[in-house]
């Protein structure tokens, strides 16, 4: 089984209608879920269910950078004006037929923390509105 280090992985949002790398990633995650519905009867000793709506949200934690222009800056705009983002997560990097995982979110979190002795760091948290998209990177 194939392993892949995250070093170059790539969060990236729409800035200016431009896909653009998050910088000063630390970590992410993304979570794709579905919610079965239940269609057992009394009767049966076993649970039946059908397939119901799929959901997916996503976290990162960066290195705050409030430089004027960033992704990290449209991203803490995006949740103050209640805007959605274009999200782009390449888990490998950026390479022909490579995955990546595409969808329109809504910042649903945006927390700053420090401690003595450490960065200023962000914790980012989104969820998606509609599909992501699960598809090889085309001819990057």
């Amino acid at each position: 089984m194939a392993k892949y280090s995250s070093k170059n992985a790539l969060l990236m949002i729409d800035v200016s209608a431009t896909p653009t790398a998050v910088l000063n990633v630390n970590s992410f995650d993304i979570e794709v879920s579905g919610d079965p519905i239940d269609v057992s009867d009394m009767a049966s000793d076993w649970k039946e269910t059908l397939e119901g709506q799929k959901s997916w949200k996503g976290s990162a934690e960066v290195s705050w950078d409030p430089a004027a222009g960033t992704a990290q800056a449209t991203l803490e705009t995006a949740l103050f004006a209640g805007n959605t983002i274009d999200v782009t997560i390449r888990p490998r990097g950026t390479g022909a037929s490579y995955p990546q995982l595409a969808g329109t979110a809504r910042i649903t979190s945006f927390k700053w923390s420090g401690a003595k002795g450490e960065a200023v760091k962000a914790s980012i948290e989104f969820e998606g509105t509609g599909a992501l998209d699960n598809a090889a990177q085309s001819g990057s």
